[in-house]
């Protein structure tokens, strides 16, 4: 009802599907995802991974991915039946930057694929951390599964978050502070890692780049940590003193969804003032000035 209604994700899905019964009188996209939510009824224990399940159904383990017609049409069912009615597809800007590409491994819609009996990967979203205590200093790798079997231990009262590698690799080698690695758009891994972190009372110093990527990750962390979330030389007086050696243009594209997001970060003035400048600025242009941070910051008493 919500589909056809037009006010539930996979709402695009329908008018491809008119066409297509219009074209050749079946719409087998569907017609597959209501065989597998017949045999997903009642939901199986243990859950199936999904592509374990698409193979089964369509020969084809990439056929249930969101990326195929019956994947999305599954994944607006998911939706549909476990989250929001109402909840709007993502527009092509966030695509692009990573949030939609994400959506598929977040938390929350795990939850709706485990609740129908369905396993998402657990191997593949990784999160780096480096100087963790109990563990070696040296950068290292965790999956979402290792997290979820208790791996990490200790927990540290403020942990560094960096989006980009390079800028993570520096603070591990010259700084002892614990750091962890976004590699952009967090994945469930760094999600459940931060979860665990700010459960356990820890601050998430975060700093990402000056850019629409930047801020969206930022928000996105901010939201979901709320006081927890420190900005880490990612307020508007930090981009005023590096905007002069920007040297990347924001392009016409990004200029309306940048101004979109002036209400709703945690500084108000800083899309603004990026908007006034019009330039980009990146992590690695003044890495220095986070390694300094971290070494004092370890030096502080909690």
């Amino acid at each position: 009802m919500g589909l056809g209604a037009g006010r539930a994700r996979g709402r695009g899905l329908v008018a491809e599907w008119r066409k297509l019964f219009a074209e050749i009188g079946q719409v087998p996209p569907l017609e597959a995802v209501l065989r597998v939510l017949r045999a997903l009824d009642p939901p199986p224990d243990p859950p199936v991974r999904l592509p374990i399940l698409a193979a089964r159904h369509f020969g084809d383990p990439h056929a249930l991915d969101r990326t195929s017609s019956a994947g999305r049409a599954l994944f607006a069912w998911l939706a549909w039946r476990y989250g929001a009615l109402g909840a709007d597809e993502p527009d092509s800007a966030e695509i692009a930057e990573g949030a939609a590409q994400d959506e598929g491994t977040s938390e929350t819609v795990r939850a709706w694929y485990l609740r129908a009996g369905i396993r998402i990967d657990d191997v593949s979203p990784v999160v780096h951390v480096a100087n963790w205590p109990g563990l070696d200093a040296s950068p290292m790798a965790f999956t979402l599964a290792s997290l979820d079997r208790g791996t990490l231990r200790r927990i540290p009262p403020r942990v560094m978050v960096v989006e980009n590698p390079a800028v993570f690799a520096e603070l591990a080698e010259r700084s002892p502070a614990p750091v962890v690695c976004s590699y952009g758009w967090p994945n469930a891994a760094v999600l459940r890692l931060l979860d665990l972190a700010t459960s356990a009372g820890s601050e998430l110093w975060y700093s990402g780049d000056f850019d629409l990527g930047g801020l969206r990750i930022g928000r996105s962390l901010w939201q979901r940590y709320g006081p927890k979330f420190v900005p880490w030389r990612f307020r508007h007086d930090m981009y005023d003193s590096l905007a002069k050696f920007g040297r990347v243009s924001l392009s016409e594209e990004e200029r309306p969804h940048l101004a979109r997001l002036q209400d709703a970060l945690w500084d108000a003035e800083l899309a603004v003032n990026m908007l006034t400048f019009g330039v980009k600025v990146f992590q690695e242009q003044f890495v220095d000035t986070l390694v300094e941070d971290a070494m004092e910051v370890v030096a502080q008493p909690r």
